[in-house]
C-alpha cells in the first residue's frame, strides 16, 4: 500500500514518540515543516543514488523539418534527467538514432552538410537537435530518466517534491520512512548511526532488485538481433 505524505509523517513521528499531526502541508509547526523539508531532501538523495526503473519514462514525438525538435522540458515533461542509451529510434523507418554526438562531430557534420536517412542527435541549450534535418511527420521514440518520484492520485499529476498531504512516493514506503527517521534524529543531535546504517542497507537492497542485468553467456552468442538467419531453438527431426 502506498502511504501518503501525511501517513508517512504520522507513522514516523509516532514511532519516535512525537505528537502526530493532523496535517503536514501548510502546518505552521516548525517540527512538521522540518519533517516535510527532510522528506524532500530524501527525494533529492534518491536521484543521486541510481536510476530507478519505476520512474523511467518513454517519450514519443512527431518530427518537424527543422534542426531543433523542441526543448527538453517539452519533449520530456516528467522531470527530465537524461536519455537512456541505445533506446532512440525512428519508428517510422525503424532505424536507430545515433548520439549524443560531441560538439566537434556536430560541427564537422554541419560543415560537410551531411545527408542521409539516419540523423544523429545532440543536446544543446536545453534543446534536442537532429542532423541531418529529419523528415517531417516521422515518429521518434526514446526512453529517459525522470526525477519525479511523487504522484497525486487525486490530481493525477507527477511532481518532484512533496506538496500535498495526499501525495505518495512511487517507491517503496520503507525508503522515505527510513530516511525521515534517521535524518530527524540527526537534526535533533540524537544518535542516528544505527538507523542510518539500516537505511543504507535498505536503499542498496531495493536498488539491486530494481536492476535486471543481462545474462552472462559463455558461447559468445547474443540475446540481441542482428543481420543473419534466425533459427528458433527447439527439437528438430534429424
Amino acid at each position: 500500500m502506498a502511504l501518503t505524505l501525511l501517513e508517512i509523517v504520522q507513522r514516523v513521528r509516532g514511532r519516535l514518540g512525537q505528537p502526530v499531526p493532523a496535517s503536514v502541508a501548510g502546518n505552521p509547526d516548525p517540527s512538521i515543516i522540518q519533517s516535510l523539508g527532510l522528506l524532500n531532501e530524501f527525494l533529492e538523495d534518491l536521484g543521486t543514488r541510481q536510476y530507478w526503473q519505476v520512474n523511467t519514462r518513454e517519450a514519443t514525438f512527431t518530427a518537424v523539418a527543422t534542426e531543433s525538435q523542441g526543448t527538453l522540458d517539452t519533449l520530456f515533461p516528467f522531470g527530465y534527467e537524461g536519455l537512456i542509451g541505445d533506446t532512440f529510434y525512428n519508428r517510422t523507418n525503424r532505424l536507430q538514432v545515433e548520439g549524443g554526438i560531441s560538439p566537434a562531430e556536430w560541427a564537422a557534420r554541419k560543415a560537410r552538410n551531411f545527408s542521409g536517412p539516419v540523423p544523429c542527435f545532440r543536446l544543446r541549450g536545453n534543446e534536442l537537435l537532429l542532423n541531418p534535418v529529419p523528415v517531417a511527420g516521422h515518429v521518434y521514440a526514446v526512453e529517459y530518466y525522470s526525477s519525479f518520484f511523487i504522484y497525486n492520485t487525486t490530481d493525477l499529476l507527477y511532481r518532484k517534491y512533496f506538496l500535498k498531504d495526499t501525495d505518495i512516493c512511487i517507491l517503496d514506503d520503507a525508503l522515505p520512512m527510513g530516511y525521515l527517521k534517521w535524518a530527524w534524529k540527526k537534526e535533533k543531535g540524537l544518535d542516528y548511526a544505527e538507523d542510518f546504517r539500516r537505511y543504507e542497507i535498505l536503499v542498496q537492497s531495493k536498488g539491486l532488485r530494481e536492476k535486471r542485468l543481462p545474462n552472462i553467456r559463455m558461447d559468445q552468442s547474443s540475446e540481441g538481433y542482428g543481420p543473419g538467419i534466425l533459427v528458433s531453438p527447439g527439437s528438430w527431426s534429424l
